[in-house]
Protein backbone atom coordinates (compact mmCIF):
# COMPACT_ATOMS: atom_id res chain seq x y z
CA UNK A 1 0.00 0.00 0.00
CA UNK A 2 1.21 3.44 -0.98
CA UNK A 3 2.16 5.56 2.25
CA UNK A 4 -0.41 8.38 3.23
CA UNK A 5 0.57 11.66 1.85
CA UNK A 6 1.93 13.75 4.41
CA UNK A 7 -0.07 17.19 6.36
CA UNK A 8 -1.69 19.41 5.11
CA UNK A 9 -3.63 16.94 2.52
CA UNK A 10 -6.75 19.57 2.70
CA UNK A 11 -6.48 23.32 2.07
CA UNK A 12 -7.71 24.80 5.13
CA UNK A 13 -9.95 28.29 4.59
CA UNK A 14 -7.75 31.35 3.46
CA UNK A 15 -6.79 34.10 6.16
CA UNK A 16 -8.40 37.19 6.63
CA UNK A 17 -6.82 40.45 4.77
CA UNK A 18 -7.52 42.00 8.65
CA UNK A 19 -5.16 39.08 10.11
CA UNK A 20 -2.97 39.22 7.19
CA UNK A 21 -2.56 42.90 7.63
CA UNK A 22 -1.27 41.61 11.68
CA UNK A 23 1.14 39.39 10.45
CA UNK A 24 3.00 42.08 8.16
CA UNK A 25 2.99 44.53 11.09
CA UNK A 26 4.41 41.88 14.03
CA UNK A 27 6.80 40.45 10.65
CA UNK A 28 7.47 44.39 10.18
CA UNK A 29 8.64 45.04 14.03
CA UNK A 30 10.11 41.86 14.18
CA UNK A 31 12.72 42.12 11.46
CA UNK A 32 13.49 45.53 12.28
CA UNK A 33 11.95 46.88 8.34
CA UNK A 34 11.20 50.50 7.95
CA UNK A 35 8.48 49.64 5.03
CA UNK A 36 5.83 47.11 4.51
CA UNK A 37 7.88 46.90 0.68
CA UNK A 38 10.29 44.49 2.10
CA UNK A 39 8.62 42.23 3.59
CA UNK A 40 8.02 39.26 1.05
CA UNK A 41 4.72 38.85 -0.91
CA UNK A 42 1.16 38.13 0.78
CA UNK A 43 1.15 34.89 -1.32
CA UNK A 44 4.50 33.65 0.64
CA UNK A 45 2.72 35.01 4.16
CA UNK A 46 -0.23 33.22 3.08
CA UNK A 47 1.58 30.15 2.74
CA UNK A 48 3.73 30.37 5.55
CA UNK A 49 0.69 30.20 7.62
CA UNK A 50 -0.78 27.52 6.01
CA UNK A 51 2.69 25.84 7.66
CA UNK A 52 1.47 26.61 11.12
CA UNK A 53 -1.71 25.18 11.28
CA UNK A 54 -2.93 23.13 14.29
CA UNK A 55 -1.94 20.10 12.11
CA UNK A 56 1.31 21.29 10.89
CA UNK A 57 2.51 23.37 13.63
CA UNK A 58 4.55 20.81 15.75
CA UNK A 59 6.08 18.90 12.58
CA UNK A 60 9.78 19.79 11.87
CA UNK A 61 9.92 21.16 8.62
CA UNK A 62 11.06 18.07 6.58
CA UNK A 63 7.53 16.36 7.82
CA UNK A 64 5.65 19.43 6.07
CA UNK A 65 4.08 18.27 2.33
CA UNK A 66 5.79 21.61 1.06
CA UNK A 67 5.07 20.92 -2.37
CA UNK A 68 1.28 20.75 -1.55
CA UNK A 69 1.46 23.93 -0.07
CA UNK A 70 3.11 25.93 -3.23
CA UNK A 71 0.68 24.25 -5.64
CA UNK A 72 -2.12 26.03 -3.25
CA UNK A 73 -0.56 29.10 -3.60
CA UNK A 74 1.24 29.43 -6.64
CA UNK A 75 -0.35 26.85 -8.89
CA UNK A 76 1.68 25.80 -11.99
CA UNK A 77 4.93 28.30 -10.78
CA UNK A 78 5.27 26.05 -8.20
CA UNK A 79 7.25 24.09 -10.45
CA UNK A 80 9.37 26.29 -11.72
CA UNK A 81 13.28 26.59 -10.74
CA UNK A 82 12.84 29.77 -8.25
CA UNK A 83 10.06 27.29 -5.83
CA UNK A 84 13.56 26.41 -4.37
CA UNK A 85 13.88 30.10 -2.83
CA UNK A 86 10.18 30.11 -2.27
CA UNK A 87 10.48 27.13 0.03
CA UNK A 88 13.78 28.82 1.86
CA UNK A 89 11.74 32.42 2.26
CA UNK A 90 8.29 30.52 3.44
CA UNK A 91 10.31 28.62 6.27
CA UNK A 92 12.02 31.81 7.46
CA UNK A 93 8.43 33.08 7.89
CA UNK A 94 7.39 30.11 9.36
CA UNK A 95 9.14 30.69 12.15
CA UNK A 96 8.77 33.61 12.69
CA UNK A 97 4.87 33.09 12.56
CA UNK A 98 5.35 30.43 14.93
CA UNK A 99 6.78 32.64 17.18
CA UNK A 100 3.87 34.53 17.45
CA UNK A 101 2.01 31.96 19.75
CA UNK A 102 -1.57 30.38 17.90
CA UNK A 103 -2.88 31.18 14.91
CA UNK A 104 -6.49 31.76 15.93
CA UNK A 105 -5.26 34.93 18.82
CA UNK A 106 -3.44 36.89 15.91
CA UNK A 107 -6.40 37.30 14.14
CA UNK A 108 -7.86 40.52 15.04
CA UNK A 109 -11.99 39.34 15.20
CA UNK A 110 -11.08 36.15 17.53
CA UNK A 111 -8.25 38.05 19.63
CA UNK A 112 -11.25 40.70 20.75
CA UNK A 113 -13.28 38.03 21.30
CA UNK A 114 -11.00 35.90 23.73
CA UNK A 115 -10.22 39.47 25.21
CA UNK A 116 -13.59 40.54 25.83
CA UNK A 117 -14.37 37.36 27.35
CA UNK A 118 -11.31 36.56 29.90
CA UNK A 119 -11.35 40.13 30.47
CA UNK A 120 -14.98 39.72 31.47
CA UNK A 121 -14.30 37.11 33.74
CA UNK A 122 -11.38 38.58 35.49
CA UNK A 123 -12.14 42.06 34.96
CA UNK A 124 -13.41 42.39 38.81
CA UNK A 125 -10.91 40.21 40.75
CA UNK A 126 -7.70 41.97 38.47
CA UNK A 127 -8.99 45.53 39.76
CA UNK A 128 -9.60 44.04 43.32
CA UNK A 129 -6.07 42.53 43.54
CA UNK A 130 -4.40 45.57 41.56
CA UNK A 131 -5.17 47.18 45.06
CA UNK A 132 -4.62 44.03 47.23
CA UNK A 133 -1.45 44.03 45.95
CA UNK A 134 -0.51 47.23 47.21
CA UNK A 135 0.96 46.46 50.24
CA UNK A 136 3.45 47.98 52.78
CA UNK A 137 6.54 48.56 51.44
CA UNK A 138 10.16 48.00 52.74
CA UNK A 139 9.66 51.80 54.35
CA UNK A 140 6.45 50.60 56.29
CA UNK A 141 3.54 52.92 57.26
CA UNK A 142 1.20 54.18 55.04
CA UNK A 143 3.40 54.17 52.22
CA UNK A 144 2.42 50.96 49.42
CA UNK A 145 3.62 49.71 46.48
CA UNK A 146 3.19 51.07 43.31
CA UNK A 147 -0.04 49.67 41.15
CA UNK A 148 0.73 46.70 39.14
CA UNK A 149 -1.06 46.84 35.55
CA UNK A 150 -4.42 45.17 35.29
CA UNK A 151 -2.86 43.37 31.73
CA UNK A 152 0.01 41.77 33.64
CA UNK A 153 -2.23 40.69 36.85
CA UNK A 154 -5.20 39.11 34.46
CA UNK A 155 -1.64 37.35 32.47
CA UNK A 156 -0.46 36.27 36.29
CA UNK A 157 -3.79 34.55 36.85
CA UNK A 158 -3.75 33.26 33.97
CA UNK A 159 -0.64 31.38 34.40
CA UNK A 160 -1.88 30.34 37.92
CA UNK A 161 -5.10 28.79 36.66
CA UNK A 162 -4.29 27.66 32.93
CA UNK A 163 -2.48 24.59 33.36
CA UNK A 164 -1.10 25.31 29.71
CA UNK A 165 -0.35 28.63 30.21
CA UNK A 166 2.00 30.02 27.50
CA UNK A 167 3.25 33.20 28.15
CA UNK A 168 3.49 35.13 24.79
CA UNK A 169 -0.14 33.69 24.22
CA UNK A 170 -1.60 35.24 26.38
CA UNK A 171 0.04 38.54 25.62
CA UNK A 172 -0.90 37.88 22.25
CA UNK A 173 -4.18 37.43 23.78
CA UNK A 174 -4.22 40.68 25.94
CA UNK A 175 -2.11 43.08 23.58
CA UNK A 176 0.77 43.07 25.14
CA UNK A 177 3.13 44.05 22.63
CA UNK A 178 7.09 43.91 22.63
CA UNK A 179 7.76 40.66 23.34
CA UNK A 180 9.61 37.87 21.17
CA UNK A 181 10.45 34.38 21.85
CA UNK A 182 13.66 34.07 23.63
CA UNK A 183 14.39 37.66 24.07
CA UNK A 184 15.51 39.89 27.24
CA UNK A 185 11.94 41.45 27.22
CA UNK A 186 10.14 38.21 27.12
CA UNK A 187 12.71 36.77 30.30
CA UNK A 188 12.03 40.61 31.91
CA UNK A 189 8.18 40.17 31.92
CA UNK A 190 8.20 36.58 32.99
CA UNK A 191 9.86 37.56 36.02
CA UNK A 192 7.45 40.06 36.67
CA UNK A 193 4.42 37.60 36.17
CA UNK A 194 6.20 35.00 38.22
CA UNK A 195 6.36 37.75 41.29
CA UNK A 196 3.04 38.86 41.08
CA UNK A 197 2.08 35.31 40.88
CA UNK A 198 3.84 34.38 44.13
CA UNK A 199 2.42 37.48 45.97
CA UNK A 200 -1.07 36.52 44.98
CA UNK A 201 -0.42 32.88 46.30
CA UNK A 202 1.76 33.69 49.15
CA UNK A 203 -1.14 36.01 50.49
CA UNK A 204 -3.89 33.72 49.53
CA UNK A 205 -5.57 36.47 47.66
CA UNK A 206 -7.74 34.47 45.50
CA UNK A 207 -9.01 32.96 48.61
CA UNK A 208 -10.63 36.00 50.18
CA UNK A 209 -14.40 35.98 50.42
CA UNK A 210 -16.14 38.19 47.66
CA UNK A 211 -12.85 38.83 45.74
CA UNK A 212 -13.99 37.64 42.59
CA UNK A 213 -17.84 39.19 42.64
CA UNK A 214 -17.44 42.25 44.84
CA UNK A 215 -15.88 45.53 43.35
CA UNK A 216 -13.92 46.80 45.82
CA UNK A 217 -14.91 50.73 46.32
CA UNK A 218 -11.64 52.87 45.87
CA UNK A 219 -13.15 55.93 47.08
CA UNK A 220 -13.88 53.70 50.66
CA UNK A 221 -10.42 52.73 50.40
CA UNK A 222 -9.11 56.15 50.41
CA UNK A 223 -11.46 57.20 52.96
CA UNK A 224 -10.49 54.48 55.15
CA UNK A 225 -6.78 55.16 55.61
CA UNK A 226 -7.89 58.88 55.60
CA UNK A 227 -9.34 57.27 59.52
CA UNK A 228 -6.87 55.18 60.34
CA UNK A 229 -3.17 56.33 60.06
CA UNK A 230 -0.29 54.24 58.36
CA UNK A 231 -2.44 51.73 56.88
CA UNK A 232 -1.93 50.63 53.35
CA UNK A 233 -3.33 50.46 50.23
CA UNK A 234 -3.69 47.01 50.46
CA UNK A 235 -4.98 46.29 53.62
CA UNK A 236 -7.42 48.90 53.24
CA UNK A 237 -8.72 47.96 50.40
CA UNK A 238 -8.91 44.02 52.37
CA UNK A 239 -10.71 45.49 54.82
CA UNK A 240 -13.56 47.36 52.50
CA UNK A 241 -13.63 43.84 50.91
CA UNK A 242 -14.71 42.57 54.52
CA UNK A 243 -16.65 45.41 55.73
CA UNK A 244 -18.16 47.38 52.53
CA UNK A 245 -19.26 50.72 53.52
CA UNK A 246 -19.32 49.63 57.38
CA UNK A 247 -15.85 51.83 57.79
CA UNK A 248 -16.69 52.24 61.49
CA UNK A 249 -16.76 48.22 61.95
CA UNK A 250 -13.38 48.44 59.80
CA UNK A 251 -11.19 50.90 61.77
CA UNK A 252 -12.20 49.04 64.71
CA UNK A 253 -11.44 45.72 63.35
CA UNK A 254 -7.95 47.54 62.29
CA UNK A 255 -7.58 49.43 65.59
CA UNK A 256 -7.88 45.82 67.66
CA UNK A 257 -5.83 44.06 64.80
CA UNK A 258 -3.10 47.04 65.76
CA UNK A 259 -3.10 46.82 69.24
CA UNK A 260 -2.54 42.92 68.99
CA UNK A 261 0.56 43.68 66.91
CA UNK A 262 1.89 45.37 69.61
CA UNK A 263 1.30 43.60 72.14
CA UNK A 264 3.06 40.61 70.40
CA UNK A 265 6.00 42.82 69.91
CA UNK A 266 6.42 44.52 73.79
CA UNK A 267 6.19 40.50 74.46
CA UNK A 268 8.39 39.56 72.27
CA UNK A 269 10.72 42.66 73.31
CA UNK A 270 10.45 41.17 76.91
CA UNK A 271 11.42 37.50 76.08
CA UNK A 272 14.67 38.78 73.90
CA UNK A 273 15.64 41.38 77.07
CA UNK A 274 15.60 38.16 79.42
CA UNK A 275 17.66 36.02 77.35
CA UNK A 276 20.06 38.89 77.22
Amino acid sequence: DAAPARPPRERPPPISDAMLAELQRRLQKKRKHHSLAKLPAPPMIRAAVDCCRDDVRRLRWDQINIDEVLRWHFGDESRRSSSHSRITIIRALRDDICSFGKLELLDPATKRKVRDEKDGVSGVLARNLQLLLQAANANGGSASRSAIALKTIVVALESIRDPDFDLLEACTTHAIGGLGKGSGTERSFGDRISGVRQQIVDNKLLELPGVEATLIDRALVEELRQRQPYLSVGRAAAAVLRHGGQLDAAVEELRSEQSSDEGEEELVQEAEGLRL
